[in-house]
């Protein structure tokens, strides 16, 4: 959605001054009749610049779109794999223990969800909370 923004802005600072050379020009009809023309060549020639220029623009904006949405996506899946192994960990150790401190069962529960809401965790790390959040919390 931000690269829509910007996308949008950067095109609204392109366009807005030639729109307003072309409305200008088309109010004053009579200025417009009495352009040379080498004046209208000149604003042909400019408005193709320009529309070659916005074209490639946004193929440079929707090439930047599809990395940072590479990215986003790579970054997700790092964030799940590590979040993954340090739920198991977790459940290793206080199945082992037999209880969970209240801070430490807190913070696993807002790692796990992150992991799922976030990162589309799976069905696995749920059955690992549910078998923590059933042990005896102490302060």
């Amino acid at each position: 959605m931000m690269d829509m923004q910007i996308f949008e802005t950067v095109t609204t600072a392109i366009i807005a001054p030639v729109l307003l050379l072309c409305i200008t020009t088309a109010v004053d009809s009579r200025k417009a009749r009495r352009a040379s023309e080498e004046q209208r060549e000149h604003l042909h020639e400019a408005l193709e610049t320009l529309q070659s220029e916005v074209t490639s623009l946004r193929e440079m904006i929707t090439r930047q779109v599809k990395q940072t949405s590479s990215e986003i996506k790579a970054a997700k899946k790092r964030s799940r794999v590590v979040i993954h192994d340090r739920l198991s960990q977790a459940h290793r150790f206080y199945m082992e223990q037999g209880y969970v401190e209240r801070d430490s069962a807190r913070a696993l529960n807002d790692m796990y969800d992150v992991y799922h809401k976030e990162c589309g965790g799976n069905g696995y790390a749920k059955e690992l909370m549910d078998d923590i959040n059933s042990l005896t919390i102490k302060d």
